[in-house]
């Protein structure tokens, strides 16, 4: 029994009629022209919103300049299409009128969402520094981010308005001090309306800060975290860039600082500090702040540990946390109170803090001195 292969003959293909080519056209004419159509609108608002925000940017810092703020930005470049319009910024620079602070960007990009117009958002990178006009880089507050976004919350809630804050990781280094990191990075801004007892209106902000995963030298397995509370109850001022001015407006009409809590939790110590300050006549904060402190002898090991106190410093905390210790201890009419330095005390304290300008002072005294100044009263 033997198969044959059956050889099939060569298929034929016909030329396609006009008929059906045109057939077969009309098959793919809609989608195109829907793709094309959506392409064209798309480049359309993105030019729109690029020509806008161009112009908003413009208008802000010529307004700025006018009154007395240093902006200094470059053309920037456009980016972001389609969904957004948006410019980019190398070394921005930024001074209040009093020139005595300055900000500097390594990279700065404002976007504008086109689908929701007033979704404007600021996105650092790189390197970003703040401090006196004139400082050296170490003598500044810096941080490096590869990206810190401040904009409209992820899931916007009904109310006053808001803005939030968040980054990934991040390096942080104070003024002067060992740097540390940060795994992440959270926070709100809100704009709140409260009416008192009496029937008034009381404007205000409150911001809410928290950085978790913290490292240092003192503790670089990444187990510390942070939080801040801060209200600034009182009248937003009137429009404009004049900051002076806008901060006498705020300061005559009952504007203060509230700090509600700022805390630094650690495994074996916690830091609470909370108290209230105001600007007195001449642009300078006066205030009085309470710090509690749990587990003060590890607290003073692990700053020591990091540099942040030298063994001289960190034997004086040991001797005044336990004067103060005693003193709150003692019954009356005991004796003097030895200095020697011994372990402080591991349970709870409550240290008395007073700021007087830029000098922070423990009871009558003197800490040290804040790197910071505002500016002075408008003329």
């Amino acid at each position: 029994m033997s198969f044959v292969r059956q050889r099939r003959s060569p298929r034929i293909l016909k030329p396609r009629t006009a008929a059906e080519r045109r057939s077969g056209w009309r098959l793919w004419r809609l989608p195109a022209a829907i793709v094309a159509a959506v392409l064209l609108a798309s480049a359309l608002l993105w030019l729109w919103g690029e020509d806008r925000l161009g112009r908003q940017l413009d208008r802000l810092a010529g307004e700025a300049r006018q009154t007395g703020w240093q902006v200094s930005t470059g053309a920037g470049r456009q980016g972001g299409w389609p969904w957004r319009a948006a410019r980019t910024f190398d070394d921005a620079v930024l001074s209040p009128p009093a020139g005595r602070a300055v900000w500097t960007a390594q990279h700065l990009t404002v976007a504008d969402a086109l689908l929701d117009p007033p979704a404007i958002r600021i996105e650092l990178g790189g390197l970003q520094t703040l401090g006196r006009a004139g400082s050296p880089l170490s003598r500044r507050l810096r941080l490096q981010a590869g990206a810190l976004v401040l904009g409209p919350p992820s899931h916007p809630a009904s109310g006053p308005a808001r803005l939030a804050l968040r980054s990934g990781p991040l390096r942080i280094a104070l003024p002067g001090e060992p740097a540390f990191t940060v795994r992440r990075l959270s926070g709100l801004l809100r704009w709140t309306t409260t009416t008192g007892a009496d029937g008034v209106r009381h404007d205000g902000q409150a911001v809410s800060l928290r950085l978790d995963g913290i490292a240092a030298p003192g503790w670089p397995d990444g187990t510390g975290s942070a939080s801040l509370v801060l209200a600034l109850p009182g009248p937003r001022g009137a429009a404009g860039l004049d900051l002076r001015r806008r901060i006498a407006a705020w300061r005559d009409g009952g504007g203060r600082l509230l700090l509600e809590a700022a805390t630094l939790s650690l495994p074996d110590c916690r830091i609470t500090l909370s108290g209230e300050a105001r600007l007195d006549a001449g642009f300078q904060l006066y205030g009085d702040f309470t710090m509690r402190i749990s587990g003060a002898d590890s607290l003073i090991d692990r700053l020591n540990q990091a540099g942040w106190l030298d063994r001289a410093a960190a034997q004086a905390m040991r001797a005044v946390i336990g004067l103060i210790s005693d003193a709150g201890t003692a019954p009356a009419g005991a004796g003097k109170v030895q200095m020697a330095p011994r372990p402080a005390s591991t349970g709870t304290i409550e240290l008395p803090l007073m700021l007087r300008g830029d000098v922070l002072l423990l009871g009558r005294i003197p800490l040290l001195r804040l790197p910071w100044s505002f500016p002075g009263p408008p003329p």
